[in-house]
């Protein structure tokens, strides 16, 4: 779950580190993901991320 939404990025993947934080990951895949028929290209996900956290 941690690599389909996070990728490769290394920061973002030692950020998950307990149950708390896996279940945040299930909720964000249920909202975005399931919503897009899992079009990952236009995610607006990423621009949430980045506006609140880069």
């Amino acid at each position: 779950m941690r690599h389909y939404i996070f990728g490769d990025n290394v920061r973002m993947l030692k950020a998950i580190q307990n149950d708390k934080h896996t279940q945040g990951l299930i909720q964000v895949y249920q909202d975005y993901c399931t919503q897009n028929e899992n079009n990952c290209l236009g995610c607006s996900f990423p621009d949430v991320v980045n506006r609140n956290f880069a």
